[in-house]
C-alpha cells in the first residue's frame, strides 16, 4: 500500500464525513487504495498492528478535523489527545515521525488546533496546510482534493459511477431507484358506435310507429306512403340495420348485455383504485418510539408529505453528534402501506440498500426496515419497529 490514502478521524466528531469521503475517494482511486479503520481491517486482525502497518505504508495521510477533535474527552474525563492509548493521536504521530505527507481536512467549519493545544508529539501538525470541505460545496471541494492527491496516488482505470451520498447530515437526496408504476390500462373502446346504433333503432321505431298508426286510420291511402317512409327511414341507418315490419318495437328496447366495454371499465376503475395515492394517516413527522437506537446508523425519524398526487418520504438515521439525512424519495403504495428504498454508503460495507415500508395503525406507524449490504450479503437483516408522532 505504498500509494495508499489513510483516512484518520474521530467517530464522535466526524464519522459521517469520513464515510462520505471514503466512498468518494474509493470511486476515484479504487477500493484497494483507500484505508479507513473498520472498513480496511479484516475480522480477527490485531487492530493496533493493522493501523500501524497501514500508516507506515501509506502515501498520504488525511486527518479529518471536526469541531471537537482536539477537546473531546474519554470516559475518565481525560482529553483524548493526552491519552497514550488514543488511536487518533498514535496514527497522526506515526505519520509525522515518518515524514508522510499529512493533510488536515476541516469539516463542520472546524478550525486548525493551535500549537499550544497539542501534545509535544503533535506540535508540527498545527503548521500543516489544511483543506476545508463544506456541505454546500461538497462535490467541488472533494474534486479539488482528488486533484491534489493524484501526485501521491496512481489511480487505476475504473468505470465511471454516479456519486451516492447518504450517511451524512444536511445533504441533498441521493439518486433514487425508479418509483413503482402501474402498467397502463388497456385502451377503452369507444362507445360512439353503440350509442349511434341505439339512437338509430329508437328513431326507426318511432317512425314505424307513426306510420302504422296512420295506416290503421286509412289503410288504402297510406299503404304506399308507409312502404316509402319505412324504406327511407331504413336508408338512414347503418348498412347492417334490418328493415323492420309493421308492429315491431312494441316492447321497450332491452339494455345491452354486459360485454367487453363494461369489463374494460371495471378493470380501469380497479387499477385506478390501486395506483391512486393513498396516504390517510401517513402525512406528518414520526420518530422511533423505542429506547435509544436499536442498531448502528438505522432509522430514527420520518417526515412524510404530499404534493399534488405524489407522496414523499424523508428519512433520517441515527448518527452522532446529529442524525444522518438519508434524503427524500417518492413512495409507492401497496394497499395502505407505503415503501421507499434508500441507497447509501456505510462505514462497515461499501454500500447498503435500506427499504422502508410504513403502515398507519391507530395514530402510529408500523415501520419495517430491510437492509441489504451489496458486498456483505450475509449481514442482510430486517427490523420491525413502531414510530409515533413527532409533532
Amino acid at each position: 500500500m505504498a500509494d495508499a490514502i489513510f483516512i484518520s478521524y474521530r467517530r464522535d466528531d466526524s464519522e459521517g464525513e469520513a464515510g462520505r469521503l471514503f466512498s468518494d475517494l474509493t470511486r476515484a482511486f479504487g477500493a484497494d487504495t483507500v484505508f479507513m479503520d473498520v472498513a480496511g481491517i479484516k475480522p480477527g486482525a490485531n487492530f493496533r498492528k493493522a493501523l500501524e502497518d497501514n500508516v507506515s505504508g501509506c502515501g498520504v495521510f488525511l486527518a479529518i478535523i471536526g469541531p471537537t477533535w482536539a477537546t473531546i474527552t474519554n470516559a475518565q474525563g481525560v482529553r483524548r489527545l493526552d491519552d497514550p492509548e488514543d488511536f487518533v493521536a498514535m496514527e497522526l504521530s506515526s505519520a509525522l515521525s515518518r515524514s508522510i505527507p499529512v493533510i488536515p481536512i476541516l469539516v463542520h467549519e472546524a478550525k486548525m488546533p493551535a500549537k499550544k493545544d497539542l501534545p509535544d508529539t503533535l506540535k508540527d501538525f498545527s503548521e500543516q496546510q489544511c483543506v476545508e470541505i463544506s456541505h454546500t460545496r461538497w462535490n467541488s471541494d472533494v474534486e479539488l482534493l482528488i486533484q491534489a492527491l493524484k501526485p501521491y496516488i496512481a489511480p487505476p482505470k475504473l468505470a465511471v459511477q454516479p456519486p451516492v451520498h447518504a450517511t451524512v447530515p444536511v445533504q441533498l437526496p441521493p439518486p433514487s431507484p425508479p418509483a413503482f408504476r402501474m402498467p397502463p390500462p388497456p385502451p377503452r373502446k369507444s362507445k360512439a358506435p353503440l350509442i349511434i346504433g341505439i339512437s338509430a333503432a329508437v328513431f326507426l321505431a318511432f317512425v314505424v310507429g307513426v306510420i302504422v298508426n296512420q295506416a290503421d286510420k286509412d289503410p288504402g291511402k297510406n299503404s304506399d306512403r308507409a312502404d316509402q317512409s319505412v324504406a327511407s327511414a331504413a336508408g338512414q341507418t347503418t348498412e347492417a340495420s334490418p328493415v323492420v315490419p309493421s308492429g315491431a318495437f312494441t316492447q321497450p328496447v332491452p339494455p345491452p348485455a354486459k360485454g367487453k366495454t363494461q369489463q374494460n371499465d371495471d378493470l380501469e376503475q380497479a387499477m385506478a383504485a390501486i395506483s391512486a395515492p393513498q396516504h390517510p394517516g401517513l402525512a406528518g413527522s414520526w420518530k422511533y418510539s423505542g429506547p435509544g437506537y436499536y442498531t448502528d446508523n438505522s432509522l430514527s425519524r420520518l417526515v412524510i408529505s404530499t404534493s399534488g398526487e405524489a407522496t414523499y418520504m424523508h428519512a433520517y438515521g441515527f448518527c452522532q453528534p446529529i442524525e444522518c439525512d438519508w434524503g427524500t424519495l417518492p413512495v409507492h403504495f401497496i394497499g395502505a402501506s407505503a415503501t421507499a428504498s434508500f441507497r447509501l454508503p456505510n462505514l462497515y460495507t461499501t454500500q447498503r440498500l435500506a427499504t422502508v415500508t410504513v403502515t398507519p395503525e391507530s395514530g402510529s406507524l408500523n415501520v419495517l426496515i430491510r437492509n441489504h449490504f451489496y458486498q456483505n450479503a450475509f449481514n442482510d437483516n430486517q427490523a420491525s419497529v413502531v414510530f409515533i408522532s413527532d409533532e
